[in-house]
């Protein structure tokens, strides 16, 4: 298996925004408003898919991971070396303008769950 493994009790509270976690505290506290967070959610998962590798990325993911941990829910999702190979080849495929590759390996990664 792949290092690309998420597990919600190793993150420390430093590494989480403290502008996320005070906004995720103020929506639990108007009477649990899980719908609301659960839009507040979704509005930082489009964020992280629009944000670059960075540490600020590292850090929004850890935020996110942080309150679907506090609504019960653990993340664990283990990908395998192949299947990461065959993502970072899809990347390549579309940066070199090899569109039939990158379609074949998209459609792969599509079936597998992970597009």
């Amino acid at each position: 298996m792949s290092s690309l493994e998420l597990q919600t009790e190793d993150i420390k509270t430093s590494t989480i925004d403290e502008d996320i976690r005070q906004n995720t505290l103020d929506i639990l506290s108007k009477d649990f408003d899980t719908p609301n967070l659960i839009t507040y959610i979704y509005q930082l998962m489009k964020q992280l898919n629009k944000t670059g590798i960075s540490k600020d990325k590292a850090i929004l993911v850890n935020s996110i991971i942080w309150q679907f941990h506090l609504l019960g829910m653990n993340i664990l999702k283990s990908i395998s070396d192949e299947d990461v190979q065959i993502l970072n080849n899809w990347k390549q495929a579309r940066n070199d303008k090899f569109y039939e590759l990158a379609d074949e390996l998209r459609n792969k990664l599509m079936k597998k769950g992970y597009l």
